[in-house]
C-alpha cells in the first residue's frame, strides 16, 4: 500500500455500530459458516416441494406484502451502501484520484473487516442479508409466477459462498462485492416494488439486468487480478495478502462468478433479444397471412361494401339467365332476372312504391304500389 496510507475513521457512529460484537460474530462464522450449506439444501428442498403444493392451488395475490418486502430490502441495501460509501472511497482513491495500485488496496487492506467498527458491522448485515433474500422466492412460489434455474441457484450459492468466505477469513473481494451488490440491489429492489402495482418501461429491466452483469464482470476482472498476481517468492505487503487466499479458493470463486455472468447472460438474451426476434418473426409471420388472403379475395372475384352504400353483382348461369342485384343507400333494390329469354323489373322507392315488370314468353305486366293501395294499371298480351 501507499506510503502514509490511514484507514479510514468514521467521526460519527451509530448505536448500533458503535456497540457491534464484532469479535464474537466473526468467531461464530468461524465455527458455523456450514450452517449456510445445511440452509442452501432446505431452502432447495422447500422450493421444489413447495411448486408441487401449489400445482393444484390458486395461487396467493400478496401484493402488499410483497411491495412492502421489496421496499424494505431496497431501504436497507440504500442505506448500508451510504455507510460503507466513504471508506471504500477513502481507500480507493489518494487525494480525489485513483490512487496507484487501488484495486490491490481494496482487496489487501483488511481494517473493514478488521478493526473498523462500521464497516465490521454493515459488512456482517450484508451476509445476513443474503439469508433475507431466500425470502424472495417463496413470493414466487406462493404467487404462481415463473421460477427460473438462475434465481434459486443464484441465492443458494451466493449464500453458501458469502459465509464460506467470511468463515474462513477469505475477505478479500468483499469490500468491492458489497460496494457493488448493495447499490445494484438497492436499485433492484426498488423496480421490483414499484412492478407490483405498475407496468414500467421495458429499458428499465433490460438496465436492471445489465448492471447485475456490470457487477459480475468488475468481480470477474478482480479475480483475475488476484490469480496473476499470486507471487509466492515476494515478499512486499500485496504478495503476503494475495498469499493469504489460497490460490485454488480464488480459482474456484471465478468459477463460481462466471457461472453467473454466463447465466446472466443467457437471461438476457432470451429475455430481451430473443424476445424482440420472435416478436418480428410474429409480424412477418402475420403480413403474410395477410398477403395470401388478399390474393384469394381477388382470385375469387370482386366483393366491396359499405355501411351506407353496399352494392353486389352476382352472375348466375342457369339456363342462360343473368340476375343482376343492386342496392342503393336508401334501401330501394332493382332486379333484373331473365330467365328462358325472360326479363323481370323490380324498382321500389324510399316510400314503398314499387313498380314491377315481368315478361315471361314474350309477355309483359306491370304493377304499382302507392301505400296501402294497389291498382293495375295496365295488362298486355
Amino acid at each position: 500500500m501507499a506510503s502514509g496510507y490511514v484507514p479510514y475513521k468514521y467521526e460519527t457512529m451509530l448505536p448500533l455500530e458503535r456497540d457491534f460484537d464484532a469479535d464474537f460474530w466473526l468467531q461464530w462464522f468461524r465455527n458455523y459458516w456450514w450452517s449456510s450449506l445445511a440452509i442452501a439444501v432446505v431452502y432447495i428442498a422447500v422450493v421444489l416441494g413447495g411448486q408441487r403444493i401449489m400445482a393444484n392451488r390458486k395461487a396467493f395475490d400478496l401484493r402488499y406484502v410483497l411491495f412492502l418486502w421489496n421496499v424494505g430490502l431496497s431501504a436497507y441495501s440504500l442505506f448500508a451502501w451510504f455507510r460503507i460509501l466513504p471508506e471504500f472511497m477513502h481507500v480507493f482513491l489518494d487525494n480525489g484520484v485513483v490512487a496507484s495500485g487501488a484495486a490491490d488496496r481494496t482487496m489487501c487492506d483488511m481494517s473493514f473487516i478488521q478493526s473498523n467498527r462500521v464497516t465490521q458491522f454493515w459488512q456482517w448485515t450484508f451476509v445476513l442479508s443474503k439469508l433475507f433474500e431466500l425470502g424472495d422466492t417463496l413470493f414466487i412460489v406462493l404467487r404462481k409466477k415463473k421460477l427460473i434455474f438462475l434465481h434459486w441457484y443464484h441465492h443458494a450459492t451466493v449464500l453458501i459462498y458469502e459465509f464460506g468466505m467470511l468463515g474462513t477469513g477469505n475477505v478479500h473481494f468483499f469490500r468491492w462485492f458489497a460496494i457493488l451488490n448493495l447499490f445494484i440491489h438497492g436499485v433492484m429492489y426498488g423496480y421490483y416494488a414499484i412492478q407490483v402495482f405498475a407496468r414500467l418501461p421495458k429499458w428499465t429491466s433490460v438496465s436492471v439486468t445489465l448492471l447485475q452483469m456490470t457487477q459480475m464482470a468488475i468481480s470477474l476482472g478482480l479475480h483475475y487480478r488476484l490469480l496473476t498476481y499470486y507471487r509466492p517468492e515476494a515478499s512486499t505487503q500485496q504478495s503476503q495478502c494475495v498469499r493469504s487466499m489460497p490460490q485454488w479458493v480464488t480459482a474456484a470463486s471465478m468459477a463460481l462468478v462466471i457461472s453467473y455472468l454466463l447465466l446472466f447472460a443467457n437471461f438476457f438474451v432470451r429475455s430481451y433479444l430473443g424476445a424482440a426476434k420472435g416478436q418480428k418473426e410474429k409480424q412477418q409471420k402475420e403480413s403474410k397471412q395477410s398477403s395470401k388472403k388478399k390474393k384469394v379475395a381477388k382470385v375469387d372475384g370482386p366483393k366491396t361494401g359499405t355501411k351506407n352504400d353496399a352494392n353486389t353483382i352476382k352472375t348466375d348461369s342457369r339456363n342462360g339467365a343473368t340476375k343482376i342485384e343492386a342496392k342503393n343507400p336508401t334501401k330501394s333494390p332493382t332486379k333484373a332476372d331473365a330467365r328462358n329469354g325472360s326479363t323481370k323489373i323490380e324498382a321500389k322507392n324510399g316510400t314503398k312504391n314499387g313498380t314491377k315488370a315481368d315478361a315471361r314468353n314474350g309477355s309483359s305486366k306491370i304493377e304499382a304500389k302507392n301505400g296501402t293501395r294497389r291498382n293495375d294499371t295496365k295488362k298486355t298480351k
